[in-house]
Protein backbone atom coordinates (compact mmCIF):
# COMPACT_ATOMS: atom_id res chain seq x y z
CA UNK A 1 0.00 0.00 0.00
CA UNK A 2 1.42 3.35 -1.07
CA UNK A 3 0.06 6.88 -0.83
CA UNK A 4 0.70 7.59 -4.52
CA UNK A 5 -1.65 4.81 -5.59
CA UNK A 6 -4.17 5.83 -8.18
CA UNK A 7 -7.40 4.87 -6.45
CA UNK A 8 -10.84 4.41 -7.99
CA UNK A 9 -13.99 3.61 -5.98
CA UNK A 10 -17.00 1.89 -7.50
CA UNK A 11 -19.91 2.93 -5.29
CA UNK A 12 -23.26 1.16 -5.29
CA UNK A 13 -25.48 3.87 -3.75
CA UNK A 14 -28.31 1.40 -3.07
CA UNK A 15 -26.06 -1.08 -1.23
CA UNK A 16 -27.23 -1.95 2.28
CA UNK A 17 -30.63 -0.28 1.71
CA UNK A 18 -28.93 2.96 0.67
CA UNK A 19 -26.32 2.92 3.43
CA UNK A 20 -23.45 2.98 0.94
CA UNK A 21 -24.83 6.09 -0.74
CA UNK A 22 -25.48 7.86 2.55
CA UNK A 23 -22.05 7.09 3.97
CA UNK A 24 -20.11 7.82 0.77
CA UNK A 25 -19.40 11.57 1.38
CA UNK A 26 -17.71 10.81 4.72
CA UNK A 27 -15.86 7.83 3.23
CA UNK A 28 -14.66 9.94 0.31
CA UNK A 29 -13.33 12.64 2.65
CA UNK A 30 -11.39 10.06 4.69
CA UNK A 31 -9.93 8.33 1.63
CA UNK A 32 -8.94 11.57 -0.12
CA UNK A 33 -6.88 12.54 2.91
CA UNK A 34 -4.84 9.38 2.33
CA UNK A 35 -5.13 9.06 -1.45
CA UNK A 36 -5.29 12.54 -3.03
CA UNK A 37 -5.78 11.12 -6.54
CA UNK A 38 -8.99 9.34 -5.53
CA UNK A 39 -11.69 9.13 -8.19
CA UNK A 40 -15.06 7.39 -8.15
CA UNK A 41 -18.28 6.65 -9.98
CA UNK A 42 -21.76 5.79 -8.78
CA UNK A 43 -22.81 2.46 -10.25
CA UNK A 44 -26.19 2.50 -11.97
CA UNK A 45 -26.41 -1.28 -12.40
CA UNK A 46 -24.41 -4.49 -12.05
CA UNK A 47 -23.11 -4.28 -15.61
CA UNK A 48 -22.22 -0.61 -15.09
CA UNK A 49 -20.05 -1.55 -12.08
CA UNK A 50 -18.14 -3.96 -14.30
CA UNK A 51 -17.82 -1.45 -17.14
CA UNK A 52 -16.49 1.39 -14.98
CA UNK A 53 -14.01 -0.98 -13.32
CA UNK A 54 -12.62 -1.99 -16.71
CA UNK A 55 -12.38 1.63 -17.80
CA UNK A 56 -10.64 2.64 -14.57
CA UNK A 57 -8.06 -0.12 -15.00
CA UNK A 58 -7.46 0.73 -18.65
CA UNK A 59 -7.03 4.36 -17.53
CA UNK A 60 -4.22 3.34 -15.19
CA UNK A 61 -5.88 3.16 -11.76
CA UNK A 62 -4.00 0.74 -9.52
CA UNK A 63 -6.41 0.22 -6.60
CA UNK A 64 -10.08 -0.44 -7.30
CA UNK A 65 -12.34 -0.34 -4.24
CA UNK A 66 -15.79 -1.91 -4.21
CA UNK A 67 -18.18 -0.02 -1.94
CA UNK A 68 -21.47 -1.87 -1.56
CA UNK A 69 -22.47 -5.47 -1.04
CA UNK A 70 -21.05 -8.80 -2.11
CA UNK A 71 -22.88 -8.51 -5.42
CA UNK A 72 -21.07 -5.25 -6.16
CA UNK A 73 -17.77 -6.90 -5.25
CA UNK A 74 -18.47 -9.65 -7.77
CA UNK A 75 -19.30 -7.08 -10.45
CA UNK A 76 -16.04 -5.26 -9.75
CA UNK A 77 -13.99 -8.47 -9.82
CA UNK A 78 -15.49 -9.26 -13.22
CA UNK A 79 -14.27 -5.85 -14.35
CA UNK A 80 -10.67 -6.87 -13.63
CA UNK A 81 -10.94 -9.13 -16.70
CA UNK A 82 -11.40 -8.21 -20.34
CA UNK A 83 -11.53 -10.71 -23.18
CA UNK A 84 -10.62 -13.56 -20.85
CA UNK A 85 -7.45 -11.91 -19.50
CA UNK A 86 -6.59 -9.80 -16.46
CA UNK A 87 -6.30 -6.16 -17.51
CA UNK A 88 -3.48 -5.30 -15.09
CA UNK A 89 -1.98 -8.18 -13.07
CA UNK A 90 -0.50 -5.69 -10.60
CA UNK A 91 -3.76 -3.83 -9.88
CA UNK A 92 -5.33 -4.37 -6.46
CA UNK A 93 -8.91 -5.09 -5.43
CA UNK A 94 -10.09 -3.46 -2.20
CA UNK A 95 -13.33 -3.93 -0.29
CA UNK A 96 -15.54 -1.78 1.88
CA UNK A 97 -18.56 -3.97 2.55
CA UNK A 98 -21.86 -2.19 3.19
CA UNK A 99 -24.31 -4.75 1.83
CA UNK A 100 -26.76 -7.21 3.34
CA UNK A 101 -24.75 -10.42 3.45
CA UNK A 102 -21.18 -9.10 3.81
CA UNK A 103 -19.67 -12.59 3.60
CA UNK A 104 -16.61 -11.87 1.47
CA UNK A 105 -15.05 -9.40 3.92
CA UNK A 106 -14.64 -12.18 6.51
CA UNK A 107 -12.26 -14.15 4.30
CA UNK A 108 -10.23 -10.96 3.74
CA UNK A 109 -10.14 -10.13 7.44
CA UNK A 110 -11.90 -6.83 6.75
CA UNK A 111 -13.85 -5.55 9.80
CA UNK A 112 -17.57 -4.85 9.62
CA UNK A 113 -17.15 -1.26 10.81
CA UNK A 114 -16.45 1.44 8.25
CA UNK A 115 -13.52 2.73 10.29
CA UNK A 116 -11.98 -0.73 10.48
CA UNK A 117 -12.45 -1.35 6.76
CA UNK A 118 -10.88 1.99 5.90
CA UNK A 119 -7.85 1.11 8.02
CA UNK A 120 -7.39 -2.05 5.94
CA UNK A 121 -7.54 0.00 2.74
CA UNK A 122 -4.97 2.42 4.17
CA UNK A 123 -2.66 0.02 6.00
CA UNK A 124 -3.43 -3.51 4.75
CA UNK A 125 -1.21 -5.81 2.73
CA UNK A 126 -1.69 -7.02 -0.83
CA UNK A 127 -1.83 -10.74 -1.55
CA UNK A 128 -2.39 -12.80 -4.66
CA UNK A 129 -5.89 -14.26 -4.62
CA UNK A 130 -7.44 -17.10 -6.60
CA UNK A 131 -10.51 -16.36 -8.68
CA UNK A 132 -13.11 -18.82 -9.90
CA UNK A 133 -14.61 -18.95 -13.38
CA UNK A 134 -17.90 -20.62 -14.21
CA UNK A 135 -19.01 -21.42 -17.76
CA UNK A 136 -22.63 -22.47 -17.97
CA UNK A 137 -25.88 -22.41 -19.89
CA UNK A 138 -27.77 -19.12 -19.89
CA UNK A 139 -31.01 -18.04 -21.55
CA UNK A 140 -29.14 -16.66 -24.56
CA UNK A 141 -26.61 -19.50 -24.90
CA UNK A 142 -23.33 -20.13 -23.08
CA UNK A 143 -22.28 -17.60 -20.48
CA UNK A 144 -19.25 -17.01 -18.26
CA UNK A 145 -18.86 -15.35 -14.89
CA UNK A 146 -15.93 -14.89 -12.54
CA UNK A 147 -16.40 -15.36 -8.80
CA UNK A 148 -14.12 -14.59 -5.90
CA UNK A 149 -16.05 -16.09 -3.00
CA UNK A 150 -18.36 -19.09 -3.53
CA UNK A 151 -20.36 -20.55 -6.40
CA UNK A 152 -22.78 -23.41 -5.93
CA UNK A 153 -25.48 -25.39 -7.67
CA UNK A 154 -28.82 -26.74 -6.53
CA UNK A 155 -30.58 -25.35 -3.47
CA UNK A 156 -28.42 -22.23 -3.41
CA UNK A 157 -29.60 -21.18 -6.86
CA UNK A 158 -33.22 -21.32 -5.70
CA UNK A 159 -32.30 -19.64 -2.41
CA UNK A 160 -30.69 -16.53 -3.89
CA UNK A 161 -33.62 -16.03 -6.27
CA UNK A 162 -35.92 -16.00 -3.25
CA UNK A 163 -33.65 -13.68 -1.23
CA UNK A 164 -33.09 -11.19 -4.04
CA UNK A 165 -36.82 -11.00 -4.80
CA UNK A 166 -37.72 -10.23 -1.19
CA UNK A 167 -37.01 -7.45 1.26
CA UNK A 168 -33.64 -7.54 3.02
CA UNK A 169 -34.69 -4.95 5.60
CA UNK A 170 -34.12 -7.38 8.48
CA UNK A 171 -30.47 -7.91 7.49
CA UNK A 172 -28.48 -10.68 5.90
CA UNK A 173 -28.80 -13.35 8.57
CA UNK A 174 -32.59 -13.19 8.88
CA UNK A 175 -33.16 -12.71 5.14
CA UNK A 176 -31.10 -15.75 4.15
CA UNK A 177 -32.32 -17.93 7.02
CA UNK A 178 -35.97 -17.25 6.24
CA UNK A 179 -35.43 -17.94 2.53
CA UNK A 180 -33.50 -21.12 3.34
CA UNK A 181 -36.31 -22.55 5.46
CA UNK A 182 -38.95 -21.75 2.82
CA UNK A 183 -36.78 -23.20 0.04
CA UNK A 184 -36.11 -26.41 1.99
CA UNK A 185 -39.82 -27.01 2.55
CA UNK A 186 -40.36 -27.34 -1.19
CA UNK A 187 -37.01 -28.90 -2.12
CA UNK A 188 -36.75 -32.43 -3.52
CA UNK A 189 -33.08 -32.70 -4.54
CA UNK A 190 -31.55 -32.84 -8.01
CA UNK A 191 -29.90 -35.66 -9.95
CA UNK A 192 -26.50 -34.43 -11.17
CA UNK A 193 -23.39 -35.99 -12.70
CA UNK A 194 -20.04 -34.75 -11.40
CA UNK A 195 -16.51 -34.79 -12.76
CA UNK A 196 -13.87 -33.40 -10.41
CA UNK A 197 -10.33 -32.74 -11.64
CA UNK A 198 -11.03 -35.09 -14.53
CA UNK A 199 -12.26 -37.94 -12.32
CA UNK A 200 -15.81 -39.22 -12.88
CA UNK A 201 -17.74 -39.08 -9.60
CA UNK A 202 -20.86 -40.51 -11.19
CA UNK A 203 -24.47 -39.57 -10.80
CA UNK A 204 -26.06 -38.77 -7.45
CA UNK A 205 -28.99 -36.93 -5.91
CA UNK A 206 -27.76 -33.75 -4.23
CA UNK A 207 -29.13 -30.81 -2.35
CA UNK A 208 -26.16 -28.62 -3.23
CA UNK A 209 -22.58 -28.66 -4.45
CA UNK A 210 -20.35 -25.76 -3.37
CA UNK A 211 -17.18 -24.57 -5.08
CA UNK A 212 -15.71 -22.51 -2.26
CA UNK A 213 -12.82 -20.12 -2.73
CA UNK A 214 -13.86 -18.18 0.37
CA UNK A 215 -15.32 -19.56 3.58
CA UNK A 216 -18.69 -17.84 4.08
CA UNK A 217 -21.86 -17.30 2.08
CA UNK A 218 -25.59 -16.79 2.58
CA UNK A 219 -25.39 -14.10 5.24
CA UNK A 220 -23.04 -15.92 7.59
CA UNK A 221 -23.19 -19.60 6.64
CA UNK A 222 -19.72 -21.00 7.35
CA UNK A 223 -19.59 -23.41 4.45
CA UNK A 224 -15.86 -24.00 4.08
CA UNK A 225 -13.86 -23.52 7.30
CA UNK A 226 -10.16 -23.75 6.63
CA UNK A 227 -10.48 -22.87 2.95
CA UNK A 228 -7.72 -20.78 1.43
CA UNK A 229 -8.08 -18.15 -1.27
CA UNK A 230 -4.39 -18.41 -2.09
CA UNK A 231 -3.66 -22.09 -2.75
CA UNK A 232 -4.87 -22.49 -6.34
CA UNK A 233 -7.72 -24.80 -5.32
CA UNK A 234 -11.33 -24.64 -4.14
CA UNK A 235 -12.99 -26.59 -1.37
CA UNK A 236 -15.69 -28.65 -3.07
CA UNK A 237 -18.50 -29.59 -0.68
CA UNK A 238 -21.04 -32.12 -1.96
CA UNK A 239 -24.23 -32.12 0.11
CA UNK A 240 -25.95 -35.34 -0.89
CA UNK A 241 -29.72 -35.33 -0.57
CA UNK A 242 -31.33 -35.77 2.85
CA UNK A 243 -34.97 -35.62 3.93
CA UNK A 244 -36.50 -32.22 4.61
CA UNK A 245 -36.86 -32.67 8.37
CA UNK A 246 -33.22 -33.74 8.71
CA UNK A 247 -32.15 -30.76 6.58
CA UNK A 248 -34.07 -28.34 8.80
CA UNK A 249 -32.48 -29.81 11.93
CA UNK A 250 -29.08 -29.49 10.27
CA UNK A 251 -29.34 -25.71 9.65
CA UNK A 252 -27.28 -24.75 12.75
CA UNK A 253 -24.36 -26.72 11.31
CA UNK A 254 -24.31 -24.30 8.36
CA UNK A 255 -23.51 -21.44 10.72
CA UNK A 256 -21.14 -23.32 13.03
CA UNK A 257 -18.88 -24.51 10.22
CA UNK A 258 -19.63 -28.19 10.83
CA UNK A 259 -21.79 -29.05 7.82
CA UNK A 260 -18.90 -31.07 6.37
CA UNK A 261 -19.11 -33.46 9.32
CA UNK A 262 -22.56 -34.69 8.30
CA UNK A 263 -22.67 -38.31 7.15
CA UNK A 264 -24.07 -37.30 3.71
CA UNK A 265 -21.45 -34.61 3.02
CA UNK A 266 -18.27 -35.07 0.98
CA UNK A 267 -15.40 -32.56 1.02
CA UNK A 268 -12.34 -32.39 -1.20
CA UNK A 269 -9.98 -29.85 -2.76
CA UNK A 270 -10.13 -29.40 -6.52
CA UNK A 271 -9.16 -27.14 -9.40
CA UNK A 272 -12.05 -28.01 -11.72
CA UNK A 273 -15.58 -29.33 -11.44
CA UNK A 274 -17.94 -30.20 -14.29
CA UNK A 275 -21.62 -30.77 -13.47
CA UNK A 276 -24.43 -31.86 -15.79
CA UNK A 277 -28.05 -32.82 -15.28
CA UNK A 278 -31.19 -33.68 -17.20
CA UNK A 279 -33.07 -31.45 -14.75
CA UNK A 280 -33.09 -27.67 -14.44
CA UNK A 281 -30.46 -26.90 -11.81
CA UNK A 282 -29.80 -23.24 -11.05
CA UNK A 283 -26.46 -21.72 -10.03
CA UNK A 284 -25.59 -19.23 -7.32
CA UNK A 285 -22.48 -17.19 -8.16
CA UNK A 286 -21.28 -14.93 -5.33
CA UNK A 287 -24.83 -14.45 -4.08
CA UNK A 288 -26.58 -13.86 -7.40
CA UNK A 289 -28.43 -16.34 -9.56
CA UNK A 290 -26.48 -16.85 -12.79
CA UNK A 291 -27.19 -19.57 -15.34
CA UNK A 292 -27.85 -23.28 -14.88
CA UNK A 293 -26.34 -26.66 -15.61
CA UNK A 294 -24.42 -27.89 -17.52
CA UNK A 295 -21.56 -25.93 -15.99
CA UNK A 296 -17.81 -26.01 -15.60
CA UNK A 297 -16.14 -24.40 -12.59
CA UNK A 298 -12.41 -23.75 -12.53
CA UNK A 299 -9.98 -21.95 -10.24
CA UNK A 300 -7.55 -19.40 -11.68
CA UNK A 301 -4.57 -19.39 -9.26
CA UNK A 302 -3.41 -15.98 -8.02
CA UNK A 303 -5.42 -14.21 -10.71
CA UNK A 304 -5.71 -10.85 -8.95
CA UNK A 305 -4.21 -9.02 -5.99
CA UNK A 306 -6.42 -8.14 -3.03
CA UNK A 307 -5.93 -5.88 -0.05
CA UNK A 308 -6.39 -7.83 3.17
CA UNK A 309 -5.89 -7.18 6.86
CA UNK A 310 -2.37 -7.50 8.23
Amino acid sequence: MEQHEKVFCVVNPSGGHGRAGRKWPAIETRLKARFPSLDHEMAESASHSTEVTRKALHDGHTLIVSIGGDGTANDVVNGFFDGGSVINPDAVFGLLSLGTGSDLRKSFGVPKSIDGALKVLEQGVDKRCDVGLVTCRCDDGEGTRYFINIADLGLGGDLVVRVNQSSKALGGFVSFLRALVVSLLGWRGKIVRLEIDGVDYGERKVDAVFVANGAFCGGGMWIAPGSSMHDGKAAVIIANHIHTLEALVMIPKLYRGTVSTHRKSEVLDARTLVATSDETVLLDVDGDQFGRLPARFEILPGAIRVRVAR
